[in-house]
């Protein structure tokens, strides 16, 4: 997973006087293909987006439920 934003305040978020309240873990993973990505504690605390070209379910399926297990994995595995 490649890290899509960093840790640093968005100025939206700064001029609206929400970034007090934002966690200070937080930022946007995604795969090499760009077709699986992780945004964690941005405006939820997690979210989830897996998608392609084409009406291939089955595939997107396949790759959303591995890129979640992955995601747990790795959650488990650093507390």
């Amino acid at each position: 997973m490649t890290t899509f934003c960093s840790t640093s305040l968005c100025p939206l978020l700064l001029a609206s006087d929400t970034a007090c309240d934002r966690p200070d873990a937080h930022g946007s993973q995604y795969n090499d293909s760009k077709m699986f990505l992780v945004w964690i504690n941005e405006e939820g605390h997690l979210r989830v987006l897996c998608m392609q070209k084409g009406g291939n379910t089955k595939e997107v399926f396949t790759r959303f439920h591995n890129g979640l297990t992955q995601t747990e994995t790795l959650f488990k595995s650093t507390n």
